[in-house]
């Protein structure tokens, strides 16, 4: 007797259900029916395909494909936040941190900029333009108020600056924020998410900025986020938030978190930035408009971030990004 031949008489007292049988016989007729979907973001090459063919039919191989998508991107971003948790702190020494971007408008390159913003709201901090050119600038002592607001010329005589605002520019401190303000944020990633979507929330009213505040920023038109559904306008604050502050390690990683959290956001494993390098791509899209994070392929740190808003494709490189004990000091490039 063979196996099947003991199946067949297992329990042969036990008269079958005809419609469980039925049942059972429809659900797998119904499930073998089924289209299944297909996952691959873009097409792949014939050449694959075809080498896939024949695998699967050589060695009879179901290949389940990853899926892409928000998934895939929280993934990332929850690496990134794990990479940025572990960074170096600041030592006893150290006073400033050193911020090194270039922004591009429209695809044309403004000139670099290097920023040493103070660690303690007390101290003058330093812009240098990559003419040699240099300006002192401080924060209020308000912390919540943690803008900008009073510039110095090189020889310390204050030039304080007048925006144009609808809105107190107070109420948005994620907008340039003092490194003050964003070492007391929460890490709690509830509590700091629902901080980043109020924010974005009012900076709509926001009709002009300050110096020295992100050219990123200023380069938007009037009440951008504001016409962003939530999602949109929280991601795109995050995404310049990272990229162009003087933020402590555990506040990069407790944004990035939030950002993980964000639906709507798609990866490319394959970009490149504005200056060549390659990266992750973290893309959420609003129609033609998007917010692009991009990350180091390797390390996972912030290289920098590009958007496109009706029609003009900007950009944000970071050459580099640590503390410093002197605005003397200056600090490796990324990548």
């Amino acid at each position: 007797m063979n196996d099947l031949e003991k199946i067949n008489t297992l329990r042969n007292d036990v008269a079958p259900d005809p419609a469980a049988i039925a049942g059972a016989r429809a659900a797998l007729m119904e499930r073998a029916a089924e289209t299944p979907r297909t996952r691959w973001r873009t097409p792949l090459p014939k050449v694959v395909l075809a080498a896939a063919s024949v695998v699967a039919v050589a060695a009879a191989v179901i290949v389940v494909v990853p899926s892409s998508g928000t998934a895939s991107a929280a993934s990332v971003l929850a690496q990134a936040a794990q990479s940025a948790s572990v960074a170096p702190g600041a030592e006893t020494q150290d006073r400033y941190v050193y911020v090194d971007t270039t922004t591009y408008i429209g695809g044309v390159s403004t000139p670099e900029v290097e920023r040493w913003v103070p660690m303690d709201a007390t101290d003058r901090g330093l812009v240098r333009q990559a003419d040699g050119t240099s300006k002192q600038f401080q924060y209020p002592a308000d912390p919540v108020c943690s803008h900008a607001l009073v510039v110095t010329s090189p020889t310390g005589k204050p030039q304080p600056t007048q925006p144009t605002t609808t809105t107190d520019l107070c109420q948005v401190p994620l907008v340039d924020p003092s490194y003050t303000y964003l070492n007391g944020l929460p890490t709690d990633t509830a509590a700091l998410r629902a901080i980043v979507y109020q924010q974005s929330r009012q900076l709509g009213g926001v009709i002009g900025v300050p110096e020295p505040l992100s050219a990123f920023l200023t380069a938007y038109p009037p009440n951008y986020l504001a016409t962003y559904p939530p999602d949109q306008g929280a991601y795109a604050l995050i995404a310049d938030v990272v990229v162009t502050s003087g933020l402590p390690p555990r506040t990069l990683a407790a944004l990035l978190r939030v950002a993980a959290t964000i639906p709507g956001v798609s990866v490319d494993h394959h970009v490149v930035d504005a200056i060549g390098r390659p990266g992750i791509g973290l893309r959420r899209s609003l129609g033609r408009d998007w917010t692009e994070l991009i990350l180091d392929e390797n390390s996972h740190q912030v290289l920098g971030l590009e958007t496109m808003l009706k029609g003009t494709h900007d950009a944000v490189v970071l050459r580099a990004r640590g503390f410093t004990s002197s605005t003397d000091q200056r600090l490796p490039a990324i990548g």
